[in-house]
């Protein structure tokens, strides 16, 4: 039997690798509690140096892991939905895509900025291009108006 080749469109790939992901964490545990279930096994069978077993009764203690990961599970499972709620994506398009769309926004628009910048700095150049020029035209005017005061009324002569 061979595998279901991957969906390719956004929404089937995030759902197909959140069910992914939670199988394989659901695997994960599985195999610890059965590794911790061997394992309190095991040192049931193990003889201390006086021939005593390390856990007295493992069956108790299994009864007791397992009536301990019940109790988790009994726990965490409700919460799951919660869980999945606070982590999926509420939207159709990949967040990723809307936030490249969203960023191709803001560099449009800075884009629209910086050529207002620099059409302001364009017409701040004209215009102080335009003071200097009237700065010089009035300080001509001026000396010729001294030039007048000292033609009407002479220095040496009051």
């Amino acid at each position: 039997m061979t595998a279901p080749e991957p969906p390719t469109n956004t929404e089937a790939v995030r759902t197909h690798r959140a069910k992914v992901t939670v199988w394989w964490s659901a695997f994960g545990v599985c195999v610890l509690v059965v590794v911790i279930c061997v394992g309190i096994l095991i040192a049931g069978m193990i003889l201390r140096d006086d021939g005593d077993p390390l856990i007295d009764d493992p069956g108790a203690v299994l009864v007791g892991f397992m009536a301990m990961v019940g109790a988790v599970l009994a726990f965490v499972a409700p919460k799951l939905e919660t869980i999945r709620h606070q982590v999926q994506n509420s939207h159709k398009t990949n967040l990723r895509d809307d936030l490249d769309d969203k960023f191709d926004r803001v560099l449009t628009e800075l884009g629209g900025v910086r050529k207002d910048i620099g059409r302001v700095d364009d017409r701040v150049g004209r215009l102080d291009d335009r003071q200097s020029r009237t700065e010089r035209r009035l300080d001509r005017v001026f000396d010729r108006v001294d030039d007048l005061e000292d033609t009407m009324n002479p220095k040496g002569h009051p």
